[in-house]
């Protein structure tokens, strides 16, 4: 969840809560708050991508083969390299799996392109793990401050074909090296896996003994797959996972970079549901540098490179991630990926477990995500019962106790302290709480989070409802306009509005005191303008949980005649107070 987003739904949540207390202090009147393109697929667009992944392939190493035909040669690198020379033959080897398809070239022996074939865009190309002239995995060796790049220099390759087809269970292994002019060679090895989203790697010397430094180093975000840029650009970041934390660098608008030095499980780059990351085999220390660079939210670019941090080590071995941020795929791929899915702050975190938990084996049963999250809506609403009631028996008892609460106002005027004594002792003798009507609030403070952060895994990437709702993740688009109003967007949705009303309307129920009156128009407004931009699950779940409140509350103010009895028969009989006649002196 974004910092704005927090900041809003906080500021709403306490505003909702407070105003009455504020208006029950000040006596005053409430002054009214100022409150300030999805891209559509097309036919033509999807059937273009529906080709088969020979050709997509074929296409790939056509395309880089004419790149490294007419490149230049690499300028001669002071610690002793050969240039790509124009005899060097650039080889650009395909690999397919059942989950992916990836390139790789012999021109740095760099990872090129990676497509996942189980997730597609809104326009029906399949999701990318690297932009078109990201340039992927590779190695720099040298001194600090002195490395050369060999990501642009020609490899030789052991691969005995240009394309490969592996099946689940199966595995293939394809080597690179490189002769440096001092006599020693450089390797990198791939080993590619039918049936995981994790490719083995590792670099290094053939010499055992030469000791020069290696650096592993990835450059190239994870794209959009979302069709909306602005949107997505706030979940694109660098991560690393040092020390047993999760560090995270998030350059929208500068160049920014951060530095880390201990134990590394794995580090990457992410966008909101996908991951591309290394984890080294070895998690003893490591020297991880993270960057960034972003324009203004309309451009970004990150970067991240690992170095052993014992400088006589120059192998690195591990895996790499390549992958949905699913937490049952992370969590079999080993080494805390898993810690990379955002299930929110660490306070919220074990509900969001359970609530995650709890999705997934309804899911089971209920195949589709919507009316899980509408199951999900009444079996809270279920559990909050006891307190929903509670709140309204506080609600009406505030009413009865309101001319009486009046009165010490404006006989304690003038001494506050004895004010606060007078209402702490009429709230003892009548068995008020004057809290009670807050606690169905503050425990949905928690719940709401926990529901933002679940619907923002993968599992509700696209999945559908009904009619008009096609992305529980995303909101509800029905329209879109020319322009932009603050905090609300440029895009129009159904179930803000139809949520605002249910607010509306809960509010009418809940709100008598007619110095509240500003209260039931004005937080429906803001809650449509905040919830405009939220996931459609968060906005149903939400909506589903104001309409069953409004009908409980409806249902217990239907009782209320007998909830007063039972309340006037617990109330405490008024203490009588007799005085004593004075005595008479008596004449002596």
């Amino acid at each position: 969840m974004d910092r704005n987003t927090i900041i809003a739904l906080v500021l709403i949540l306490l505003i909702w809560l407070l105003w009455p207390k504020w208006m029950e202090w000040t006596g005053g009147k409430p002054k009214p708050s100022e409150r300030a393109s999805t891209v559509q697929s097309g036919a033509d667009t999807a059937s273009a991508w529906k080709e088969d992944s020979t050709a997509r392939v074929e296409r790939i190493i056509e395309g880089q083969a004419e790149a490294a035909t007419s490149s230049q040669p690499s300028p001669e690198h002071a610690t002793g390299t050969r240039p790509l020379g124009d005899t060097a033959v650039v080889r650009t080897i395909a690999v397919s799996t059942p989950k992916y398809e990836a390139t790789v070239s012999s021109r740095g022996a760099a990872l090129r392109a990676v497509e996942l074939k189980d997730y597609v865009q809104p326009d029906g190309r399949p999701v990318a793990l690297l932009p078109s002239d990201g340039q992927g995995m590779g190695v720099l060796v040298g001194s600090a401050g002195k490395e050369t790049d060999l990501r642009r220099r020609a490899f030789s390759t052991d691969a005995e074909r240009d394309r490969y087809a592996i099946a689940d269970g199966d595995s293939v292994t394809i080597g690179f090296t490189y002769a440096l002019l001092g006599g020693h060679t450089v390797y990198e090895r791939y080993t590619f896996r039918g049936s995981r989203y994790t490719v083995g790697f590792r670099a290094g010397f053939l010499d055992s003994l030469h000791s020069e430094r290696i650096v592993l180093t990835w450059k190239g975000h994870v794209p959009d797959a979302e069709g909306n840029f602005a949107r997505s650009i706030a979940q694109m970041k660098a991560e690393a996972y040092v020390g047993g934390s999760l560090e995270t660098l998030h350059t929208p608008n500068k160049s920014d970079s951060s530095n880390f030095v201990g134990q590394t499980d794995w580090v990457g780059i992410r966008n909101k549901y996908f991951l591309a990351a290394f984890a080294p085999s070895n998690v003893e220390r490591w020297d991880v540098t993270l960057r960034g660079h972003g324009l203004s939210n309309q451009f970004v670019d990150y970067s991240w490179s690992i170095v052993p941090f014992d400088v006589t080590r120059s192998q690195i071995e591990g895996d790499l991630y390549l992958g949905p941020i699913n937490v049952g795929i992370l969590a079999a791929a080993g080494h805390n990926f898993d810690q990379g899915a955002d299930l929110g702050w660490a306070v919220i975190r074990p509900i969001s477990k359970g609530i995650y938990w709890l999705f997934i084996q309804m899911h089971r049963i209920i195949p589709n995500y919507g009316w899980v999250v509408v199951i999900f809506s009444v079996l809270v609403k279920i559990v909050l019962h006891p307190l929903t009631k509670k709140s309204l028996e506080s609600t009406a008892k505030m009413q009865k106790l309101k001319p009486l609460m009046d009165e010490i106002r404006e006989k304690y005027k003038n001494d506050q302290q004895r004010m606060n004594q007078e209402m702490l002792k009429l709230y003892k003798e009548h068995g008020f709480n004057p809290l009670g009507g807050c606690l169905p609030m503050l425990l949905q403070m928690p719940i709401i989070f926990a529901v933002y952060a679940v619907l923002a895994n993968i599992e509700f990437r696209q999945a559908r409802f009904i009619w008009w709702i096609s992305d529980l993740s995303a909101p509800d688009v029905v329209a879109t306009v020319p322009f932009s109003v603050p905090f609300y967007g440029s895009h129009v949705s159904v179930l803000p509005v139809l949520m605002a009303i249910s607010m509306f309307i809960q509010q009418k129920l809940t709100i008598t005191d007619p110095k509240q009156k500003m209260l039931v128009y004005i937080m429906p407004v803001v809650m449509l303008f905040i919830f405009n931009n939220l996931s459609s699950g968060l906005v149903l779940y939400w909506l589903m949980f104001n309409i069953l409140s409004s009908a409980h509350q409806f249902w217990l103010m239907r009782r209320q005649p007998e909830l007063a009895e039972d309340n006037a028969s617990e109330r405490p009989a008024p203490v009588a107070i007799t005085t004593k006649n004075p005595t008479r002196r008596r004449k002596r």
